[in-house]
């Protein structure tokens, strides 16, 4: 017998009525041409993207704990617990909020350093911050539930911008202006050759084994390497001040982000090393860009001076569409936690922006 549904339905309702066998979603409306119902987790998969589509547009300006400018945040599963860092505060540059991210609480950290980026290993349990700073010595500083923070020094000197956990090397990967620095616990850490570039931003494919770092400037704009160990300049990504890199493993495909003002403020490739620039609806300062696995959607974010920032879209990397606005402060990064099904935006003095799919 059929199951027939006569509107999108919760992720709870779907997964209901359509265990049995031979359900169907023929009757589901708004997925457009080329679903007959039949194929169910292609419907579910297009619902999905979808509601990720009207998320994009429908952010909500929060309260962060202090007036600090946050700079990056980061989501722990296992603790249920979102971390935000700021470059700018006395004493509170670090903030939590438990799930949902509706409270956020400050939380002392023990140097007030210009904490530039976060993430959460779910191997070691624990949240690794960076900074840009002139010193190395409380270049890192590390956590294991978020409010308690203990400094690490960095290998080197120097304005540490990104730092991300590569769960498949086992191994922190951060990178600064022409360096890289690992670490396999997050408290010894070591420099790695850079090829000559401000890098930004770094991303690992598992299914390339390879990791990308973009660049705001240099010789090169973007870097490849196979084990955060050794690098290689890459002379195809167009000279453009590049924020921002994410990965798709649907897609096959990174995707890079830049402030400079053109048409083309994408770049898109699917090795790391043959980069094609792709089209934006608006010229923005795009800053951050995540890739939602969940909704098979990118999602990059602009930040601004003024009132106005902005958020954009893209199910292929290729083609992109204008979604909402931010207001208040410049969003600073954008994340995508599939745990809680919710985009954050660490925003400058005193904002957060979140926007919640259901599914």
């Amino acid at each position: 017998m059929e199951t027939v549904l006569t509107e999108v339905p919760t992720f709870t309702e779907l997964i209901s009525t359509v265990n049995g066998k031979g359900a169907s979603l023929v009757g589901v409306e708004g997925l457009g041409a080329g679903f007959d119902g039949t194929d169910v987790e292609a419907v579910l998969k297009e619902i999905h993207r979808k509601r990720g589509i009207m998320a994009a547009g429908n952010w909500a300006i929060g309260t962060a704990p202090n007036a600090n400018l946050w700079q990056s945040a980061a989501y722990s599963p296992s603790l249920q617990l979102f971390v935000m860092v700021a470059s700018t505060g006395v004493t509170y540059r670090a903030g939590s909020a438990i799930y949902a991210a509706g409270t956020w609480t400050e939380r002392v950290v023990p140097a007030d350093e210009d904490w530039q980026a976060v993430c959460w290993s779910d191997d070691l349990a624990i949240f690794c911050a960076v900074s840009s700073i002139a010193g190395g010595e409380n270049g890192v500083m590390i956590s294991s539930n978020g409010t308690s923070w203990t400094i690490q020094s960095a290998s080197s000197l120097g304005s540490w911008s990104d730092v991300i956990w590569v769960s498949d090397l086992t191994l922190f990967i951060a990178v600064k202006s022409s360096g890289v620095m690992t670490s396999v616990n997050g408290t010894a850490w070591s420099d790695q050759t850079a090829a000559s570039g401000s890098w930004k931003s770094v991303a690992w494919s598992p299914e390339l084994t390879l990791a990308v770092a973009v660049a705001s400037s240099g010789t090169y704009r973007a870097m490849t390497s196979p084990d955060g160990i050794n690098w290689t300049g890459q002379a195809g990504a167009s000279a453009k001040v590049w924020n921002s890199v994410a990965w798709s493993p649907t897609l096959g495909l990174f995707a890079a982000c830049s402030s400079t003002s053109s048409i083309r403020q994408i770049i898109t490739s699917p090795d790391g090393v043959n980069w094609t620039d792709q089209s934006t609806p608006r010229i923005a300062s795009w800053v951050s860009i995540t890739w939602a696995e969940e909704l098979g959607l990118f999602v990059a974010i602009a930040s601004a001076s003024g009132s106005e920032g902005v958020a954009m879209i893209s199910s292929d990397g290729i083609n992109w569409e204008q979604k909402g606005y931010l207001s208040l402060n410049g969003a600073q990064e954008i994340i995508w936690s599939p745990e809680v099904g919710i985009f954050v935006a660490p925003m400058g003095l005193g904002g957060v922006a979140t926007t919640i799919v259901q599914y």
